[in-house]
């Protein structure tokens, strides 16, 4: 099969699959579906997957539902499984040609199970270990704008950088023109920052859906900098015509400005909050 479209060298370098050394269980209707100490964690996207040996899953509960669609990074279909009126619950990639550490491992969809890791419930996706988030002041006038319209005008400014993802600003809501700001019903999770709202932005004749967000009561459990955006909004800054501190333009690389894009069409680190089947 040839693939549609050139590899990402980025995400090629950040795939790893190791040994994740925790008791997991996942359930979903009352029933347990898996429980391992022998999980497998499979970073590759952003969201980190835990995946376990066939040994500790209740393949009894599991139907085959089908096939998931080709994966390029690890040249492979997935085998898709159901569970009761739950399709696509589950999913083995025994095919993956480019990562055979895969074969005889379930993966689950968190959106549709409960995963406990040492006991304790996981908020959305599993953690990843490996990563670090750090939020620090920034010097200077931040200003962003909408053709002629300045919507940001702060020198409050902080920027949290969070491993392989674009650093984003974050700043007082008070510091944002209001009249430029629409309640959105959009409702997500970061699994380590906490539960975000949003906002639509509309300017000078445009509206760009949920560009804006807030952690009204960020998590701090993973990292104690997360605490410091309380009362802040985040933005993407590529969805600006103009960005500027102290007086120095600045913007995205394309690379960034089409991850944007992508996060705002369909929240991927942050998965819509939804009533999960329990």
């Amino acid at each position: 099969m040839t693939d549609p479209a050139p590899l990402d060298p980025a995400r090629i370098a950040r795939t790893t699959l190791d040994p994740y050394p925790h008791h997991v269980r996942i359930t979903a209707g009352g029933e347990t579906l898996a429980e391992t100490t022998n999980a497998l964690l499979l970073r590759e996207t952003f969201a980190p997957e835990i995946c376990i040996p066939a040994s500790d899953v209740r393949e009894d509960l599991l139907r085959p539902g089908g096939t998931g669609e080709y994966c390029p990074y690890k040249r492979g279909t997935p085998a898709l499984f159901g569970f009761g009126d739950i399709p696509a619950i589950a999913w083995r990639h025994d095919a993956a040609e480019a990562m055979p550490g895969l074969q005889g491992h379930y993966a689950f969809d968190f959106d549709k199970v409960t995963i406990e890791v040492g006991g304790a419930p996981v908020r959305g996706h599993v953690r990843d270990p490996k990563k670090t988030i750090t939020v620090t002041p920034v010097a200077g006038r931040l200003t962003l704008a909408i053709a002629s319209r300045t919507i940001v005008d702060t020198t409050r400014a902080l920027l949290l950088e969070e491993t392989e993802l674009p650093a984003r600003y974050y700043v007082p809501l008070e510091d944002v023109d209001p009249d430029c700001l629409t309640p959105s019903d959009r409702r997500t999770v970061c699994t380590y920052k906490g539960e975000a709202t949003y906002w639509h932005l509309c300017a000078e004749g445009r509206e760009v859906e949920n560009a804006i967000w807030t952690y009204a009561e960020p998590w701090t459990d993973f990292a104690a900098d997360i605490g410091r955006i309380a009362g802040h909004v985040g933005f993407y800054t590529s969805t600006f015509d103009r960005a500027t501190l102290d007086g120095a333009e600045f913007g995205p690389s394309d690379a960034e400005a089409a991850a944007d894009r992508a996060m705002i069409a369909k929240p991927t680190v942050d998965r819509v909050l939804r009533e999960k089947t329990a």
